[in-house]
């Protein structure tokens, strides 16, 4: 096969470099395979596995991260594959888990927060966390439920609640604008979206109406 002819083949199929020989696979098949598909960096030696090869494949695959070693996974890198898949921080050791890189991950996903250890759980991921996904909630310690971040959790979803106790919930609404007789507009989206929820549990609807008595909001 002719250069041309290689380069073309990986642009159609990323994995078509496994079928090339060391001297068929240049710098140019090698990045054109992974940018096409990432899981095709397994097919490549550590030669031809350059920090521009990486970080190609972790951008069209973040799982690929898993597979590159330590030496390989540069900030870059591993900045990348977390805005592509917040999950893969699984794959990262303590070291590569800058706060950068655990906010990223949290904000493209927020259940990638089961994978911080509590001292990466900082007060402003575990909030971009929720706000991301408010199942994330779940994943979350009593002590990182702060009233913020409750309030935050079951406005973005209303499942959330089902996470929470009772208190954790009195206090996210007494958090709020209320002792002030007006709502937020953020708190009055919050309230409607939960009494709009078809399942809303009884024992839940009836703790915010001890704490809201009437739906009126100004």
């Amino acid at each position: 096969m002719t250069p041309e002819e290689c380069l073309a083949a990986v642009q159609q199929d990323g994995d078509a470099v496994q079928h090339l020989t060391n001297a068929q696979r240049t710098p140019e098949v090698c990045l054109a395979a992974v940018q096409r598909r990432g899981s095709s960096l397994q097919y490549l030696a550590d030669a031809q596995r350059t920090p521009e090869v990486c970080l190609a494949a972790v951008q069209q695959d973040g799982y690929v991260v898993g597979w590159l070693i330590d030496s390989q996974r540069t900030p870059e890198v591993c900045l990348a594959a977390i805005q592509k898949c917040g999950r893969v921080l699984m794959y990262l050791t303590d070291t590569q888990r800058t706060p950068e890189v655990c906010l990223t991950a949290v904000q493209q996903n927020g259940c990638a927060v089961a994978y911080l250890g509590d001292a990466q759980r900082t007060p402003e991921a575990c909030l971009a966390a929720v706000r991301q996904n408010g199942i994330a909630v779940g994943h979350l310690s009593d002590a990182q439920r702060t009233p913020e971040v409750c309030l935050a959790a079951f406005r973005q979803h209303g499942d959330a609640a089902q996470y929470l106790t009772e208190s954790q919930i009195n206090n996210a609404l007494e958090w709020t604008p209320t002792r002030h007789h007006h709502f937020s507009e953020r708190v009055r989206v919050c309230v409607e979206t939960l009494f709009a929820c078809p399942d809303l549990p009884d024992e839940l609807a009836a703790m915010i109406a001890r704490h809201i008595p009437t739906r009126t909001f100004c």
